[in-house]
């Protein structure tokens, strides 16, 4: 008769090593899954977008808000670049970002779309459950800018701990470049008027 023997403290060290890297997915997964995420942590700060987009190429141009929610959410890709670049292209580009405030009163923010040729933007913002689109653009009326500035430039508003996804649309003839900073309203009138005054 075969007797086997088994290695006792062989296991257990297995058998702690996989329930320690079982803690550790437990503890990392919530991170993963927010990885995108921007948060807001404090009210006077400038954060560039890049790292923090998702993007979706939609080449019929014809892709409404209404289907992306419904039917694309899973098409888009992490952005891997602080400017997604992605030259000339005749394709729509949807861009998604979500907001996580971390701050205990509402904020006022400014989204700045820093290439100023880009013929078509659309910014959809979700209010009261609605979402909401503002349309502009270098073909459109320079009256189509929510803020007078040479650049493209959206203001929003995030309630204390709330959550919001925002999405773009952009159409261009000429190179697709997706420039998007995120300042704080105070930052932004800061950082204008500081450019505004060395320009003349």
């Amino acid at each position: 008769m075969k007797i086997i023997q088994i290695n006792t403290k062989y296991h257990m060290k297995l058998f702690k090593k996989i329930f320690c890297i079982h803690i550790l997915l437990l503890l990392v997964t919530p991170l993963i899954i927010n990885a995108d995420e921007v948060i807001l942590q404090k009210k006077d700060t400038i954060i560039p977008l890049g790292f923090h987009l998702s993007i979706l190429k939609d080449e019929s141009k014809k892709l409404t808000l209404k289907e992306i929610l419904r039917d694309k959410q899973d098409a888009f890709i992490k952005s891997t670049k602080e400017v997604p670049y992605f030259q000339f292209s005749d394709a729509a580009y949807w861009v998604r970002f979500t907001v996580q405030s971390a701050l205990e009163q509402k904020s006022n923010w400014m989204i700045k779309f820093s290439y100023p040729l880009m013929d078509y933007i659309e910014f959809y913002e979700q209010k009261k459950g609605t979402f909401t689109a503002l349309k502009t653009g270098y073909r459109q009326p320079f009256t189509s800018r929510p803020i007078k500035n040479k650049f493209f430039v959206f203001p929003i508003s995030v309630n204390s701990l709330e959550k919001k996804t925002y999405y773009f649309r952009f159409v261009n003839e000429d190179r697709m470049e997706i420039p998007l900073t995120l300042y704080s309203a105070d930052r932004f009138y800061e950082y204008d008027h500081d450019e505004q005054y060395v320009m003349g």
